[in-house]
């Protein structure tokens, strides 16, 4: 069973400038393969992301050089899944350190909440915080009950009787005349001043 924990991020200024330029790349990537894939379709040409990533991994040295600034799972990723910045199986997770490549560590405002494989972490921004999203493959575990069985007899007189005994009681309905506040009420008020006639 897969599980998603969104943390909030305690970045530096390094941090924040890393996390952007990954940003840039990932949507640099998507924009290409975009344009690259609308370009073979206009062609009448059938192409794969796995064709589009290897033939921007082919160019990029030469005409995207700031690619290799950051992590390579940005653009890869955009490749994959055009909507994340960030998401792959290489960050680690130990405590409340995240460890990002070519990065190093960054502190998440809290541990991850469950234990088990790393699938993926997804960078992103959101009102001026930087968050990660870690989706993890947990074991499912099955609730147990760990309290006493009771016995509920339903009655026309009492609303329930457990098997210890204890009785709840119906509501009581009101009389008509008790519930006066939803009434209206009708009042005669003197006319202001004297009518001339």
């Amino acid at each position: 069973m897969n599980r998603s924990h969104v943390i909030r991020l305690n970045t530096t200024p390094e941090h924040d400038i890393y996390f952007r330029k990954a940003c840039g790349v990932a949507r640099h990537a998507y924009n290409w393969a975009l344009a690259r894939w609308k370009e073979a379709r206009a062609e009448g040409k059938r192409v794969t992301t796995r064709d589009l990533k290897a033939e921007y991994n082919k160019i990029k040295g030469e005409q995207f050089p700031w690619c290799y600034e950051v992590t390579k799972c940005a653009p890869e990723q955009a490749f994959a899944d055009l909507g994340q910045a960030l998401a792959n199986d290489k960050f680690s997770v130990h405590g409340q350190t995240l460890r990002v490549p070519k990065l190093g560590d960054v502190n998440m405002t809290e541990e991850l909440r469950f234990q088990g494989k790393i699938m993926s972490a997804t960078i992103s921004y959101q009102a001026g915080w930087w968050f990660v999203s870690i989706a993890a493959e947990v074991e499912h575990e099955t609730p147990t009950h760990k309290g006493g069985t009771v016995g509920i007899d339903l009655g026309i007189k009492t609303l329930a009787t457990t098997s210890s005994g204890e009785k709840f009681e119906s509501p009581k309905r009101r009389h008509p005349k008790e519930m006066s506040g939803l009434h209206r009420r009708r009042e005669t008020y003197p006319p202001s001043g004297n009518a001339e006639g």
